[in-house]
Order: C-alpha cells, then structure tokens, then sequence
C-alpha cells in the first residue's frame, strides 16, 4: 500500500501585525479553501 501526502499551503489572510495566529481567512481566502477541501474529498482520500 502506497501513501501520499498532500501539503497544502493556507489559504489567503489579510495581514494584521501581532494577530498572525489568530487572523481570519479573507472572503477570497474562504472561498478558495473550499474549492481545495472539495477536491481533497474528491480524491479518494482517507482524512482530509
């Protein structure tokens, strides 16, 4: 059994200095984590 490993890079935030841990995603941020959770499920995965 092969496994792989999908590093995906966080989606876009505005930047707010001192709050880098806490920060919302922007509207457009959200918008394309979802795209990218849709096609994480859409390949066959284990755990997304």
């Amino acid at each position: 059994m092969k496994t792989f490993i999908y590093m995906v890079r966080h989606a876009e935030s505005p930047f707010k200095f001192g709050e880098e841990r806490t920060r919302e995603l922007s509207e457009n941020g959200m918008q394309d984590s979802i795209k990218v959770a849709g096609g994480a499920r859409s390949a066959a995965s284990e755990y997304v």
